[in-house]
C-alpha cells in the first residue's frame, strides 16, 4: 500500500513549508519508490522574485532537489523497516552524498519524479542512489546518497 497525503505528514518529520513530497506513486518495500513532487510559483524560494527576474531565476534550487529525494528516501527506508520515527524522537539526517550531477533544471509547473532504490539498510543506516525527472528528462541522478539516524540528544552534542 502507498502512503497518502495524511501518511506522508506523519510519516516524514518535516513540517510544512519542508515537506517536499506530494504523492507516493509506486512503493516496493526493500527496493524501490517512485515519489512525485510539484514545482509551483507559491515555493518559498521564489517568494523574493517578481517579473524582472529572468528566466534562470526560476530555475527550482538544486538544494531542494536534493531534499525532497532524500525525503522519499526517508519513505522508502521507513517502509522497508516499519520504523515510526516520530514516536522515538529519531531523525534521519543526510551523511554523504556521492556522484550527485544536475544534467537540468525544474520550474514552476514541473512535477519532479524521484525514482528511489534502496541498496542498502538497517534501522540505523541507509544507502540509495537513483534519478529524478521531469516529463521523462532526467534532471538529477544520485550515485549514492547515505543517511544516518540521530536523536535529538545526539544532534545537539554534534553541534
Amino acid at each position: 500500500m502507498t502512503p497518502g497525503h495524511a501518511d506522508l505528514h506523519r510519516l516524514l518529520p518535516h513540517g510544512h513549508p519542508m515537506v517536499l513530497v506530494d504523492a507516493v506513486e509506486r512503493l516496493v518495500p526493500g527496493r524501490e519508490l517512485v515519489a512525485t513532487k510539484a514545482v509551483t510559483l507559491s515555493e518559498p524560494c521564489y517568494e523574493d522574485l517578481d517579473g524582472t527576474a529572468g528566466d534562470t531565476a526560476w530555475a527550482f534550487p538544486s538544494s531542494l532537489v536534493v531534499e525532497s529525494f532524500g525525503q522519499s528516501a526517508v519513505l522508502l527506508w521507513r517502509a522497508t523497516h516499519d520504523a515510526d520515527l516520530t514516536a522515538t524522537g529519531v531523525v534521519p539526517m543526510l551523511a554523504v552524498i556521492r556522484d550527485c550531477r544536475f544534467p537540468g533544471r525544474a520550474y514552476p509547473g514541473d512535477v519532479l519524479r524521484h525514482v528511489v532504490r534502496l541498496e542498502h539498510s538497517g534501522p540505523n543506516t541507509a544507502i540509495v542512489s537513483g534519478h529524478t525527472a521531469v516529463g521523462g528528462c532526467t534532471i538529477a541522478t544520485f550515485g549514492e546518497l547515505m543517511a544516518v539516524t540521530a536523536t535529538a540528544a545526539e544532534r545537539q552534542r554534534a553541534d
